[in-house]
This record gives C-alpha cells, structure tokens and sequence, in this order.
C-alpha cells in the first residue's frame, strides 16, 4: 500500500483539477482577446463569403466534417451547404451579425449572437432573425476553421 503526505496528496488534486479543467472546457487560451478578434474577422469573411457566393473563400473557412443546421431544421455537410451554394439552390442575400459573444477555450472557439439573414432558398427569399451558435476549432498549423453552426429562428 502507498502512503501519501499532505503535500502529494495536494500536488494529485492540482493535477486532477487540472486535468478536469482542461476535459470540461475551462482552460482558457493565452490570448483570448487576440483570438477572439481572429474569429469575429472569420465570422466576417465567412458572411461575405456567403453574400458572395465565394465557394472557394468558403471552402477554406469551414473545416472538413462541418455540421450545420438550419434553423428550419435541414442539416448541411460541409459539401452539401458548398453545392448548395454553388449552384445557386441557396443564395445569401445579406448576413448581418448582431451582439456577438466569442468564447475561447484552448482551441475552441464559440460564437454566439444573433442574426438577420436575407436568403433565397429554391428561388424563394426569406427574411431571417436568427439566434446562433457557431463553434471554430484552431486546427494543426494553427488556423481557426468553423465546425459547426446551429441557429434558432427567432419570434417576429
């Protein structure tokens, strides 16, 4: 049987709050200010992007197994919000961003705020407001790339 001091024993329960903070999403970048302005100059080139119809700029911004949904319910993969776009089934008229909040932990980053969103869908324009989350992670080389956006239609 091992016997531990009081001073182990102390140095084991910093390790493990540690460990736990880091597992939980409390540890905290060591720029969050820094990265935080990062990710609202993405959120803004995303929403150009879109407006645009920049396929490529797009492509670059979201990361491989994107997940977003709608806030009609539909679920886009990164490949098919991208067609969706290309061929002109989903335009993005204007995407106005408002009260963003950006928290950062480590490598993730989560944007929420709202949104008015002027799109046509199938040839039929909509007028959004919007509650969203919108999550980027820091990828290996260090660029932020969106994995996931999540938006709430919001009452008139």
């Amino acid at each position: 049987m091992t016997r531990f001091d009081a001073r182990s024993l102390m140095s084991w329960a910093a390790a493990g709050l540690v460990v736990a903070g880091v597992r939980t999403g409390t540890a905290r970048a060591a720029h969050p200010t820094v990265d935080a302005a990062a990710i609202l100059a993405l959120e803004d080139q995303r929403g150009q992007a879109m407006v645009n119809g920049d396929v490529e700029a797009l492509r670059r911004l979201l990361a491989d197994d994107l997940v977003y949904a709608h806030s009609s319910g539909k679920v886009d993969t990164k490949a098919s919000f991208l067609a969706a776009i290309s061929s002109g089934a989903l335009k993005y008229k204007s995407f106005q961003r408002r009260e963003p909040q950006v928290r950062v932990y480590g490598a993730v980053a989560i944007v929420t705020g709202k949104a008015d969103v002027q799109v046509e869908l199938a040839q039929q324009p909509s007028s959004l407001k919007l509650r969203f989350t919108d999550v980027y992670v820091r990828q290996p080389g260090g660029r932020w790339q969106m994995v996931t956006w999540q938006s709430t239609r919001l009452p008139d």
